[in-house]
């Protein structure tokens, strides 16, 4: 994809939520979805929001992540560390380290997700097995 050559703003208002575009439909204990987001040649940045009790597959992602935390409370497991993220928390997660998340809170969460440009792009995601 061409990066847009121009700024570009989306508004909440225009953005559609996809369910689970990345799995092809809500399966219990893994419901999840993506919000309409801006992609470049070097990132991707959407909003993504987990339902209560659901969480994710083990994910490998070939592009550093940064996540910041907007609403609710998120368990996110990786390099055998168990980080609990609340709002206005910010993680890094290096390219290729595998991890995992899940609603811990009360409420749904949602979170902004920026992926950027590591070996390849667009970055390729991997579902692992678990």
């Amino acid at each position: 994809m061409a990066a847009p050559e121009r700024p570009v703003l989306l508004k909440r208002r225009d953005m559609r939520l996809r369910w689970n575009p990345a799995q092809g439909g809500p399966t219990f204990g893994r419901l999840r979805g993506s919000y309409t987001g801006i992609e470049g040649t070097n990132c991707l940045v959407n909003i993504l929001v987990l339902p209560f009790g659901q969480g994710s597959p083990p994910i490998s992602y070939d592009a550093e992540h940064v996540v910041f935390q907007l609403q609710g409370e998120v368990e996110w497991s990786t390099g055998g560390e168990r980080l609990v993220l609340e709002p206005e928390d910010l993680l890094f997660i290096p390219a290729n380290t595998p991890y995992q998340f899940l609603n811990v809170g009360r409420t749904d969460a949602f979170f902004l997700d920026v992926a950027a440009r590591a070996d390849t792009w667009p970055a390729t995601i991997t579902y692992l097995e678990g």
